[in-house]
């Protein structure tokens, strides 16, 4: 059996092991330009990705530059592209849902953290139907990820935080997250999804995977 599964408390980074932001953004991206600039979308996809490694912002200017518009109207673009983004449905890592599902069905307590704004954050989860498998999330309003959130974890189980980290795990998808969990002593559990697993696991990550559903394999 996997070690979480042993464990009564787990901890989900919902940014980089749940929901899938990169492909949203990827598919807004082909939209946009489509529709803004009649671009094909599988053209400006592909330069999405081949640019990666450049900010957003930078991705959108090699689009207009590259096709000869202006970007005098870059920051009015980038608005209505995140009005696109909030518009859309949430993607759902595959197997994400059987993952947490399994928790709960083990009865494993389930807290969410995350970058966002807790409303932001219960609309994508609600959208996905996947808000009853959490006790609690915290977003912006609770503090900044990490003492903030696990502290009201905590509480909502009503334990000492010395308590409650030793009987959790942490399921992170980026180093952020996993120097969070190696700080406090908390179980890691490394998601390759957003970042490469050398890297999760040279620092520091007690399970390193390549994707989350290789948790469902694991659960005898």
């Amino acid at each position: 059996m996997h070690p979480i599964f042993s464990r009564p408390f787990g901890i989900f980074d919902l940014d980089h092991t749940i929901f899938n932001q990169r492909i949203l953004l990827k598919r807004n991206f082909g939209r946009f330009f489509q529709r803004t600039y009649g671009i094909p979308p599988q053209v400006s996809m592909r330069l999405f990705d081949t640019a990666g490694h450049l900010p957003l912002e930078e991705r959108f200017r090699l689009v207009l530059q590259q096709h000869r518009h202006s970007t005098s109207s870059l920051s009015q673009d980038l608005a209505r592209f995140w009005e696109l983004v909030a518009a859309d449905r949430p993607v759902v890592y595959e197997a994400a849902r059987e993952v947490l599902q399994l928790c709960r069905n083990r009865g494993i307590v389930l807290f969410g953290t995350t970058d966002l704004s807790e409303e932001v954050m219960q609309q994508k989860l609600v959208t996905t139907r996947l808000d009853s498998l959490f006790s609690r999330v915290c977003g912006q309003e609770t503090g900044p990820k990490g003492l903030p959130h696990l502290t009201v974890f905590a509480q909502t189980v009503s334990l000492p935080l010395s308590s409650f980290i030793a009987q959790a795990f942490y399921v992170v998808g980026n180093l952020k997250d996993l120097a969070i969990a190696r700080a406090q002593g908390i179980y890691s559990v490394g998601i390759a999804h957003t970042v490469s697993p050398d890297d999760l696991r040279q620092h520091g990550a007690d399970q390193v995977h390549s994707f989350i559903g290789i948790l469902l394999q694991d659960q005898t």
